[in-house]
Protein backbone atom coordinates (compact mmCIF):
# COMPACT_ATOMS: atom_id res chain seq x y z
CA UNK A 1 0.00 0.00 0.00
CA UNK A 2 3.05 2.62 1.11
CA UNK A 3 4.09 1.89 -3.02
CA UNK A 4 0.54 3.14 -4.72
CA UNK A 5 0.87 6.03 -2.71
CA UNK A 6 4.78 7.23 -2.81
CA UNK A 7 5.70 9.85 -5.35
CA UNK A 8 8.28 7.43 -6.15
CA UNK A 9 6.08 5.05 -8.42
CA UNK A 10 5.10 8.39 -10.68
CA UNK A 11 7.61 8.06 -12.93
CA UNK A 12 6.59 4.62 -13.49
CA UNK A 13 2.86 5.25 -14.68
CA UNK A 14 4.23 7.55 -17.54
CA UNK A 15 3.26 6.73 -20.81
CA UNK A 16 7.04 6.87 -22.66
CA UNK A 17 8.06 4.49 -20.07
CA UNK A 18 5.58 1.80 -21.00
CA UNK A 19 5.60 2.70 -24.81
CA UNK A 20 9.20 2.48 -23.82
CA UNK A 21 9.06 -1.23 -22.71
CA UNK A 22 6.19 -2.40 -25.40
CA UNK A 23 9.15 -1.41 -27.89
CA UNK A 24 11.97 -3.10 -26.00
CA UNK A 25 9.69 -6.29 -26.48
CA UNK A 26 8.74 -6.06 -29.38
CA UNK A 27 12.57 -5.50 -30.93
CA UNK A 28 13.40 -8.81 -28.73
CA UNK A 29 10.35 -11.34 -30.25
CA UNK A 30 11.07 -9.64 -34.39
CA UNK A 31 14.62 -11.38 -34.95
CA UNK A 32 13.72 -14.76 -33.65
CA UNK A 33 10.32 -14.42 -36.11
CA UNK A 34 11.72 -12.94 -39.27
CA UNK A 35 14.56 -15.91 -38.77
CA UNK A 36 12.15 -19.22 -38.86
CA UNK A 37 9.47 -17.58 -40.50
CA UNK A 38 12.30 -17.48 -43.59
CA UNK A 39 13.58 -21.10 -42.97
CA UNK A 40 9.63 -22.14 -42.83
CA UNK A 41 9.23 -20.31 -46.39
CA UNK A 42 12.41 -22.42 -47.93
CA UNK A 43 11.33 -25.70 -46.50
CA UNK A 44 8.41 -25.86 -47.98
CA UNK A 45 9.38 -24.56 -51.10
CA UNK A 46 12.58 -25.95 -51.93
CA UNK A 47 12.75 -28.77 -54.31
CA UNK A 48 15.11 -30.36 -52.50
CA UNK A 49 13.63 -33.46 -50.46
CA UNK A 50 13.60 -32.56 -46.33
CA UNK A 51 12.38 -34.42 -43.63
CA UNK A 52 12.13 -32.78 -39.79
CA UNK A 53 12.24 -35.96 -37.64
CA UNK A 54 12.39 -36.02 -33.95
CA UNK A 55 15.33 -37.50 -32.13
CA UNK A 56 14.22 -39.12 -29.37
CA UNK A 57 12.03 -41.56 -30.92
CA UNK A 58 12.45 -40.97 -34.49
CA UNK A 59 9.17 -39.79 -35.47
CA UNK A 60 8.76 -37.98 -38.75
CA UNK A 61 7.65 -34.72 -37.67
CA UNK A 62 7.23 -32.78 -41.17
CA UNK A 63 7.90 -33.78 -44.70
CA UNK A 64 8.20 -30.79 -47.64
CA UNK A 65 6.49 -31.40 -51.38
CA UNK A 66 9.47 -32.37 -52.36
CA UNK A 67 9.71 -35.36 -50.19
CA UNK A 68 6.26 -36.45 -51.00
CA UNK A 69 7.11 -36.63 -54.35
CA UNK A 70 10.54 -38.32 -53.85
CA UNK A 71 8.99 -41.16 -51.47
CA UNK A 72 5.83 -41.59 -53.36
CA UNK A 73 3.82 -41.08 -50.26
CA UNK A 74 1.67 -38.16 -49.52
CA UNK A 75 3.30 -35.54 -47.03
CA UNK A 76 0.28 -36.49 -44.64
CA UNK A 77 1.06 -40.06 -44.64
CA UNK A 78 4.77 -39.32 -44.16
CA UNK A 79 4.11 -36.84 -40.74
CA UNK A 80 2.48 -40.19 -39.43
CA UNK A 81 5.37 -42.58 -40.05
CA UNK A 82 8.83 -43.28 -38.40
CA UNK A 83 12.19 -42.85 -39.81
CA UNK A 84 12.50 -46.67 -39.32
CA UNK A 85 9.55 -47.53 -41.54
CA UNK A 86 11.75 -45.93 -44.75
CA UNK A 87 15.18 -46.51 -43.36
CA UNK A 88 16.28 -50.11 -43.83
CA UNK A 89 18.70 -50.72 -40.72
CA UNK A 90 17.78 -51.68 -37.28
CA UNK A 91 15.58 -49.18 -35.05
CA UNK A 92 18.37 -49.49 -32.85
CA UNK A 93 21.25 -48.76 -35.21
CA UNK A 94 18.88 -45.54 -36.36
CA UNK A 95 19.21 -44.16 -32.95
CA UNK A 96 22.54 -44.32 -32.70
CA UNK A 97 23.38 -42.95 -36.09
CA UNK A 98 20.93 -39.94 -34.65
CA UNK A 99 22.58 -39.72 -31.57
CA UNK A 100 25.56 -38.47 -33.74
CA UNK A 101 23.88 -36.26 -35.64
CA UNK A 102 22.50 -34.52 -32.84
CA UNK A 103 25.85 -34.01 -31.21
CA UNK A 104 27.34 -32.69 -34.38
CA UNK A 105 29.80 -35.74 -34.47
CA UNK A 106 29.07 -36.13 -38.14
CA UNK A 107 26.61 -35.35 -40.30
CA UNK A 108 26.52 -36.98 -43.42
CA UNK A 109 25.31 -40.79 -43.69
CA UNK A 110 24.54 -43.17 -46.71
CA UNK A 111 21.91 -45.52 -46.23
CA UNK A 112 19.07 -46.80 -48.17
CA UNK A 113 15.58 -45.81 -48.25
CA UNK A 114 12.17 -47.68 -49.26
CA UNK A 115 9.74 -45.73 -51.31
CA UNK A 116 6.64 -46.73 -51.83
CA UNK A 117 6.23 -47.36 -55.58
CA UNK A 118 10.11 -47.75 -56.86
CA UNK A 119 11.14 -50.17 -54.07
CA UNK A 120 14.35 -49.46 -51.76
CA UNK A 121 17.01 -46.26 -53.43
CA UNK A 122 20.51 -45.81 -52.14
CA UNK A 123 20.44 -42.21 -50.47
CA UNK A 124 22.99 -39.60 -49.58
CA UNK A 125 21.34 -37.87 -45.84
CA UNK A 126 22.87 -34.33 -44.58
CA UNK A 127 21.27 -34.06 -40.96
CA UNK A 128 22.01 -31.48 -38.49
CA UNK A 129 20.27 -30.58 -35.19
CA UNK A 130 18.08 -27.25 -35.26
CA UNK A 131 15.34 -25.83 -32.73
CA UNK A 132 12.32 -25.88 -35.30
CA UNK A 133 9.03 -24.52 -34.37
CA UNK A 134 10.20 -24.50 -30.03
CA UNK A 135 11.12 -28.19 -29.93
CA UNK A 136 14.55 -29.67 -30.64
CA UNK A 137 14.77 -31.72 -34.20
CA UNK A 138 17.00 -33.07 -36.51
CA UNK A 139 16.56 -31.40 -40.13
CA UNK A 140 17.45 -34.24 -42.56
CA UNK A 141 18.29 -32.98 -46.70
CA UNK A 142 18.05 -36.41 -48.68
CA UNK A 143 20.13 -36.96 -52.15
CA UNK A 144 19.14 -39.82 -55.18
CA UNK A 145 23.05 -41.37 -54.33
CA UNK A 146 21.32 -43.45 -57.36
CA UNK A 147 21.25 -40.92 -59.89
CA UNK A 148 24.42 -39.70 -58.45
CA UNK A 149 23.20 -36.55 -57.70
CA UNK A 150 24.76 -34.21 -54.76
CA UNK A 151 22.56 -31.33 -54.28
CA UNK A 152 24.30 -28.16 -52.12
CA UNK A 153 22.61 -25.82 -50.36
CA UNK A 154 22.53 -21.67 -50.31
CA UNK A 155 24.75 -21.69 -47.03
CA UNK A 156 25.70 -17.78 -47.67
CA UNK A 157 22.06 -17.02 -47.86
CA UNK A 158 21.17 -18.80 -44.64
CA UNK A 159 24.39 -17.07 -43.30
CA UNK A 160 23.24 -13.62 -43.88
CA UNK A 161 19.62 -14.59 -42.41
CA UNK A 162 21.80 -15.28 -39.23
CA UNK A 163 23.99 -12.06 -39.31
CA UNK A 164 21.29 -10.25 -40.05
CA UNK A 165 19.78 -11.70 -36.34
CA UNK A 166 22.86 -10.39 -34.86
CA UNK A 167 23.30 -7.63 -36.26
CA UNK A 168 19.73 -6.65 -34.69
CA UNK A 169 20.51 -8.31 -31.42
CA UNK A 170 23.24 -6.06 -31.60
CA UNK A 171 20.88 -3.05 -31.70
CA UNK A 172 18.81 -4.51 -29.28
CA UNK A 173 21.70 -4.36 -26.62
CA UNK A 174 22.59 -0.79 -27.34
CA UNK A 175 18.66 0.05 -26.59
CA UNK A 176 19.46 -2.01 -23.35
CA UNK A 177 21.81 0.47 -22.48
CA UNK A 178 19.83 3.07 -23.10
CA UNK A 179 17.32 1.56 -20.83
CA UNK A 180 20.15 1.12 -18.10
CA UNK A 181 20.95 4.45 -17.82
CA UNK A 182 17.77 5.71 -17.63
CA UNK A 183 17.28 3.33 -15.03
CA UNK A 184 19.98 4.93 -13.34
CA UNK A 185 18.07 8.35 -13.77
CA UNK A 186 15.34 6.67 -11.59
CA UNK A 187 17.92 5.73 -8.63
CA UNK A 188 17.13 8.74 -6.67
CA UNK A 189 13.22 8.19 -7.31
CA UNK A 190 13.56 4.90 -5.30
CA UNK A 191 15.24 1.74 -4.27
CA UNK A 192 12.53 -0.22 -5.31
CA UNK A 193 11.91 1.25 -8.66
CA UNK A 194 15.37 0.88 -9.57
CA UNK A 195 15.53 -3.14 -8.22
CA UNK A 196 12.67 -4.50 -10.49
CA UNK A 197 13.76 -2.12 -13.80
CA UNK A 198 17.62 -3.63 -12.89
CA UNK A 199 15.97 -7.53 -12.36
CA UNK A 200 14.16 -7.02 -15.66
CA UNK A 201 16.98 -6.01 -17.90
CA UNK A 202 19.33 -8.65 -16.68
CA UNK A 203 16.63 -11.19 -17.35
CA UNK A 204 16.46 -9.94 -21.16
CA UNK A 205 20.38 -9.33 -21.26
CA UNK A 206 20.56 -13.23 -20.52
CA UNK A 207 17.60 -14.10 -22.97
CA UNK A 208 19.92 -11.79 -25.59
CA UNK A 209 22.62 -14.04 -25.01
CA UNK A 210 20.93 -17.17 -25.51
CA UNK A 211 19.41 -16.50 -28.77
CA UNK A 212 22.94 -15.25 -30.23
CA UNK A 213 24.67 -18.54 -29.08
CA UNK A 214 21.34 -20.19 -30.90
CA UNK A 215 21.51 -18.26 -33.92
CA UNK A 216 25.30 -18.62 -33.85
CA UNK A 217 25.05 -22.67 -33.59
CA UNK A 218 21.97 -22.26 -36.22
CA UNK A 219 24.73 -20.65 -38.80
CA UNK A 220 27.39 -23.36 -37.99
CA UNK A 221 24.52 -26.21 -38.62
CA UNK A 222 24.05 -24.70 -42.08
CA UNK A 223 27.78 -24.13 -42.85
CA UNK A 224 28.23 -27.94 -42.14
CA UNK A 225 25.32 -28.68 -44.60
CA UNK A 226 26.50 -26.36 -47.71
CA UNK A 227 30.13 -26.78 -46.82
CA UNK A 228 30.86 -29.72 -48.94
CA UNK A 229 28.30 -30.15 -51.66
CA UNK A 230 29.13 -28.58 -55.73
CA UNK A 231 26.53 -30.06 -57.42
CA UNK A 232 23.20 -27.54 -57.00
CA UNK A 233 23.49 -24.33 -58.88
CA UNK A 234 22.15 -21.46 -56.74
CA UNK A 235 21.77 -17.88 -57.60
CA UNK A 236 20.61 -15.01 -55.60
CA UNK A 237 19.53 -11.87 -57.15
CA UNK A 238 18.01 -8.20 -55.78
CA UNK A 239 14.72 -7.18 -56.76
CA UNK A 240 16.46 -5.18 -59.71
CA UNK A 241 17.52 -8.56 -61.10
CA UNK A 242 21.76 -7.84 -60.31
CA UNK A 243 23.20 -11.26 -58.95
CA UNK A 244 23.95 -11.01 -55.20
CA UNK A 245 24.99 -14.46 -54.47
CA UNK A 246 26.98 -17.42 -57.39
CA UNK A 247 27.54 -20.77 -55.31
CA UNK A 248 30.14 -22.97 -55.92
CA UNK A 249 27.92 -24.98 -58.00
CA UNK A 250 27.22 -22.25 -60.65
CA UNK A 251 30.19 -21.20 -60.71
CA UNK A 252 31.05 -25.10 -61.95
CA UNK A 253 28.50 -25.28 -63.90
CA UNK A 254 28.79 -22.17 -66.19
CA UNK A 255 31.59 -22.05 -65.56
CA UNK A 256 31.92 -18.13 -64.39
CA UNK A 257 33.79 -17.41 -61.09
CA UNK A 258 31.77 -15.20 -58.65
CA UNK A 259 33.85 -12.05 -59.02
CA UNK A 260 32.81 -12.00 -62.60
CA UNK A 261 29.07 -12.05 -62.30
CA UNK A 262 28.22 -10.80 -58.46
CA UNK A 263 27.15 -6.90 -58.61
CA UNK A 264 27.59 -6.92 -62.22
CA UNK A 265 25.19 -9.40 -64.01
CA UNK A 266 22.06 -10.95 -64.04
CA UNK A 267 21.20 -14.43 -64.83
CA UNK A 268 20.31 -13.16 -68.19
CA UNK A 269 23.57 -13.86 -69.22
CA UNK A 270 23.68 -17.75 -69.22
CA UNK A 271 19.67 -18.25 -69.89
CA UNK A 272 19.03 -19.05 -73.73
CA UNK A 273 18.67 -16.17 -75.14
CA UNK A 274 15.78 -18.33 -77.75
CA UNK A 275 14.32 -19.43 -74.14
CA UNK A 276 14.06 -16.21 -73.09
CA UNK A 277 12.37 -14.33 -76.14
CA UNK A 278 10.12 -17.24 -76.20
CA UNK A 279 8.48 -16.87 -72.62
CA UNK A 280 8.97 -12.78 -73.13
CA UNK A 281 6.70 -13.19 -76.37
CA UNK A 282 4.06 -15.43 -74.92
CA UNK A 283 3.95 -12.83 -71.24
CA UNK A 284 3.60 -9.91 -73.28
CA UNK A 285 0.53 -10.99 -75.18
CA UNK A 286 -0.71 -11.85 -71.97
CA UNK A 287 -0.59 -9.12 -70.02
CA UNK A 288 -0.16 -6.46 -72.62
CA UNK A 289 2.75 -5.16 -71.46
CA UNK A 290 5.95 -4.92 -72.40
CA UNK A 291 8.34 -7.02 -70.52
CA UNK A 292 12.33 -7.01 -69.72
CA UNK A 293 13.78 -10.36 -69.83
CA UNK A 294 14.46 -10.57 -66.40
CA UNK A 295 10.81 -9.68 -65.79
CA UNK A 296 9.85 -12.68 -68.05
CA UNK A 297 12.32 -15.20 -65.46
CA UNK A 298 10.70 -14.05 -62.60
CA UNK A 299 7.14 -13.53 -63.35
CA UNK A 300 5.95 -16.25 -61.63
CA UNK A 301 7.83 -16.01 -58.35
CA UNK A 302 6.52 -12.26 -58.12
CA UNK A 303 2.86 -13.36 -57.97
CA UNK A 304 4.16 -15.94 -55.03
CA UNK A 305 3.92 -19.05 -57.66
CA UNK A 306 6.78 -22.09 -57.00
CA UNK A 307 7.71 -22.73 -60.76
CA UNK A 308 9.77 -25.53 -61.55
CA UNK A 309 10.66 -26.29 -64.96
CA UNK A 310 13.49 -27.38 -67.20
CA UNK A 311 14.92 -24.24 -68.63
CA UNK A 312 18.26 -24.02 -71.03
CA UNK A 313 21.30 -22.45 -69.74
CA UNK A 314 24.57 -21.81 -71.52
CA UNK A 315 28.09 -21.39 -69.64
CA UNK A 316 30.79 -19.46 -70.25
CA UNK A 317 31.87 -21.59 -73.38
CA UNK A 318 28.47 -20.57 -74.82
CA UNK A 319 28.01 -24.67 -74.53
CA UNK A 320 24.02 -25.58 -74.17
CA UNK A 321 22.93 -27.67 -71.32
CA UNK A 322 19.73 -28.12 -68.92
CA UNK A 323 18.53 -27.45 -65.78
CA UNK A 324 15.72 -28.27 -63.50
CA UNK A 325 15.03 -24.94 -61.88
CA UNK A 326 13.41 -23.60 -58.83
CA UNK A 327 12.76 -19.64 -58.61
CA UNK A 328 10.92 -18.05 -55.67
CA UNK A 329 11.44 -14.50 -54.55
CA UNK A 330 12.80 -13.48 -51.28
CA UNK A 331 10.98 -10.80 -48.85
CA UNK A 332 11.76 -8.84 -46.03
CA UNK A 333 9.54 -8.39 -42.87
CA UNK A 334 6.91 -6.43 -44.76
CA UNK A 335 6.24 -8.80 -47.21
CA UNK A 336 8.11 -6.78 -49.79
CA UNK A 337 10.25 -8.34 -52.77
CA UNK A 338 14.12 -8.01 -51.82
CA UNK A 339 15.62 -10.15 -54.18
CA UNK A 340 14.87 -13.86 -55.69
CA UNK A 341 16.32 -16.99 -55.38
CA UNK A 342 17.21 -19.95 -58.16
CA UNK A 343 17.81 -23.12 -56.94
CA UNK A 344 18.28 -26.11 -59.69
CA UNK A 345 20.01 -29.40 -60.48
CA UNK A 346 21.67 -30.07 -63.71
CA UNK A 347 18.97 -33.00 -65.17
CA UNK A 348 20.33 -33.26 -68.51
CA UNK A 349 21.58 -36.65 -68.49
CA UNK A 350 18.45 -37.63 -67.08
CA UNK A 351 16.58 -35.82 -70.17
CA UNK A 352 18.55 -37.95 -72.83
CA UNK A 353 17.98 -41.37 -70.86
CA UNK A 354 14.02 -40.05 -70.17
CA UNK A 355 14.34 -39.29 -74.15
CA UNK A 356 15.89 -42.89 -74.97
CA UNK A 357 13.35 -44.60 -72.88
CA UNK A 358 10.50 -42.90 -74.43
CA UNK A 359 11.63 -43.93 -77.51
CA UNK A 360 12.74 -47.72 -76.50
CA UNK A 361 8.90 -48.04 -75.40
CA UNK A 362 7.32 -46.78 -78.62
CA UNK A 363 9.54 -48.99 -80.25
CA UNK A 364 8.28 -51.69 -78.52
CA UNK A 365 5.22 -50.90 -78.60
CA UNK A 366 4.91 -51.14 -82.44
CA UNK A 367 6.32 -54.86 -82.52
CA UNK A 368 3.69 -55.94 -80.06
CA UNK A 369 0.91 -54.24 -82.46
CA UNK A 370 3.09 -55.91 -85.48
CA UNK A 371 2.58 -59.63 -83.56
CA UNK A 372 -0.75 -59.23 -82.51
CA UNK A 373 -0.73 -58.77 -79.39
CA UNK A 374 -2.32 -56.73 -76.13
CA UNK A 375 -1.09 -56.05 -73.12
CA UNK A 376 -2.84 -55.54 -69.57
CA UNK A 377 -1.56 -54.69 -66.26
CA UNK A 378 -4.14 -56.36 -63.05
CA UNK A 379 -3.70 -54.29 -60.01
CA UNK A 380 -4.84 -57.24 -58.12
CA UNK A 381 -5.74 -55.47 -54.74
CA UNK A 382 -8.25 -52.94 -56.26
CA UNK A 383 -9.31 -55.23 -59.08
CA UNK A 384 -8.03 -52.44 -62.10
CA UNK A 385 -7.12 -53.23 -65.40
CA UNK A 386 -5.01 -51.27 -67.74
CA UNK A 387 -5.30 -52.64 -70.89
CA UNK A 388 -3.31 -50.64 -74.06
CA UNK A 389 -5.24 -49.78 -77.39
CA UNK A 390 -4.89 -53.71 -78.88
CA UNK A 391 -6.87 -55.11 -76.16
CA UNK A 392 -9.87 -53.58 -76.96
CA UNK A 393 -9.30 -53.72 -80.71
CA UNK A 394 -8.99 -57.27 -80.33
CA UNK A 395 -12.40 -57.20 -78.69
CA UNK A 396 -13.72 -54.95 -81.46
CA UNK A 397 -14.10 -52.00 -79.42
CA UNK A 398 -12.59 -48.81 -79.71
CA UNK A 399 -9.24 -48.25 -77.54
CA UNK A 400 -10.76 -46.79 -73.89
CA UNK A 401 -14.43 -46.84 -74.48
CA UNK A 402 -15.09 -48.46 -71.25
CA UNK A 403 -13.20 -49.19 -67.75
CA UNK A 404 -12.01 -52.65 -67.71
CA UNK A 405 -12.00 -54.06 -63.83
CA UNK A 406 -11.53 -57.67 -63.06
CA UNK A 407 -15.53 -58.23 -62.93
CA UNK A 408 -15.94 -56.82 -66.41
CA UNK A 409 -13.10 -58.93 -68.13
CA UNK A 410 -14.33 -62.35 -66.44
CA UNK A 411 -18.03 -60.91 -68.19
CA UNK A 412 -16.41 -61.29 -71.81
CA UNK A 413 -15.39 -64.92 -71.04
CA UNK A 414 -17.19 -67.75 -72.42
CA UNK A 415 -19.77 -69.37 -68.84
CA UNK A 416 -17.69 -72.49 -70.45
CA UNK A 417 -14.12 -71.12 -70.01
CA UNK A 418 -14.75 -69.15 -66.62
CA UNK A 419 -14.14 -72.00 -64.29
CA UNK A 420 -11.09 -73.32 -65.82
CA UNK A 421 -9.82 -69.60 -66.08
CA UNK A 422 -10.44 -68.41 -62.28
CA UNK A 423 -8.56 -72.01 -61.45
CA UNK A 424 -5.44 -71.40 -63.46
CA UNK A 425 -5.55 -67.26 -62.04
CA UNK A 426 -5.80 -68.60 -58.40
CA UNK A 427 -3.44 -71.31 -58.65
CA UNK A 428 -0.96 -68.62 -60.09
CA UNK A 429 -1.92 -65.89 -57.47
CA UNK A 430 -0.46 -68.30 -54.73
CA UNK A 431 2.30 -69.95 -56.22
CA UNK A 432 3.61 -67.43 -58.51
CA UNK A 433 3.86 -70.13 -61.65
CA UNK A 434 2.87 -68.05 -65.52
CA UNK A 435 -0.89 -68.90 -66.56
CA UNK A 436 -1.43 -69.40 -70.39
CA UNK A 437 -4.73 -69.90 -71.00
CA UNK A 438 -7.41 -70.43 -74.13
CA UNK A 439 -10.85 -68.88 -73.72
CA UNK A 440 -13.37 -67.42 -75.80
CA UNK A 441 -14.51 -64.06 -75.45
CA UNK A 442 -17.83 -62.13 -76.59
CA UNK A 443 -16.72 -59.75 -78.98
CA UNK A 444 -18.75 -56.25 -80.18
CA UNK A 445 -20.76 -58.16 -82.50
CA UNK A 446 -21.97 -60.77 -79.74
CA UNK A 447 -19.89 -63.40 -81.69
CA UNK A 448 -17.39 -65.65 -79.96
CA UNK A 449 -13.51 -65.23 -80.69
CA UNK A 450 -11.10 -67.44 -79.73
CA UNK A 451 -8.13 -65.98 -77.73
CA UNK A 452 -5.04 -67.17 -75.94
CA UNK A 453 -4.18 -65.03 -72.52
CA UNK A 454 -0.61 -65.22 -70.89
CA UNK A 455 -0.17 -63.70 -67.64
CA UNK A 456 2.80 -63.51 -64.55
CA UNK A 457 2.19 -61.87 -60.84
CA UNK A 458 5.39 -58.89 -61.07
CA UNK A 459 4.94 -57.79 -57.14
CA UNK A 460 3.99 -59.49 -54.00
CA UNK A 461 3.56 -58.00 -50.97
CA UNK A 462 6.05 -58.91 -47.55
CA UNK A 463 3.45 -61.79 -46.66
CA UNK A 464 3.79 -63.01 -50.09
CA UNK A 465 0.43 -61.90 -51.59
CA UNK A 466 -0.08 -61.07 -55.14
CA UNK A 467 -0.15 -57.27 -55.75
CA UNK A 468 0.45 -56.75 -59.30
CA UNK A 469 -0.19 -59.23 -62.63
CA UNK A 470 0.95 -58.42 -66.48
CA UNK A 471 0.33 -60.36 -69.29
CA UNK A 472 -0.32 -60.23 -73.32
CA UNK A 473 -3.53 -61.60 -75.11
CA UNK A 474 -4.21 -62.10 -79.09
CA UNK A 475 -6.24 -63.71 -81.41
CA UNK A 476 -6.53 -67.32 -82.38
CA UNK A 477 -9.24 -67.29 -85.23
CA UNK A 478 -6.86 -68.04 -87.88
CA UNK A 479 -6.93 -71.81 -86.64
CA UNK A 480 -2.93 -70.90 -85.46
CA UNK A 481 -0.58 -69.65 -83.40
CA UNK A 482 3.33 -68.62 -83.42
CA UNK A 483 5.40 -70.15 -81.00
CA UNK A 484 5.83 -66.40 -79.52
CA UNK A 485 8.47 -66.70 -76.40
CA UNK A 486 6.41 -64.64 -73.15
CA UNK A 487 7.39 -60.77 -72.64
CA UNK A 488 7.52 -60.44 -69.04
Amino acid sequence: MFFSKSPFVKPFKSLPFFLVALLFVFMLALPCAVRAAQFTSYFHTSPLVMLVVNPDDGAIIEANPAASVFYGWSKQALQTMNIADINTLSKEEITRRMQVANMLEQNYFLFTHRTATQGERRVEVYSAPLVFEGKNVLVSTIVDASLQKNLAYDRDYFEALAKEALEREHLIQKSLVGHASYAQLFWSLGLGGFLLLTLFLTWQVFRQKQKRQEAEKELRYFKLLFEDSEGAYIVATDAKGVISFFNKGAQTLLGYRADEVVGKETPVLFHDADEIATLRERLEKELALPLTPFYALTHAARKNQLEVREVALRDKEKNLFHLLLSVSSLKNAKGEIIGYLGVGVDESKQFETAQHCREKLEAHKQTLRLLGLGTWTWEIQTGQIQADDQCYRLLGHLPHSFTVTFETWMDFIHPDDRASVQKALQEQLAQGDETLVHCSYSNANGHWVRMETYGKVIERGENGEAKRMVGTMRCLNNGHRAQIHPLF
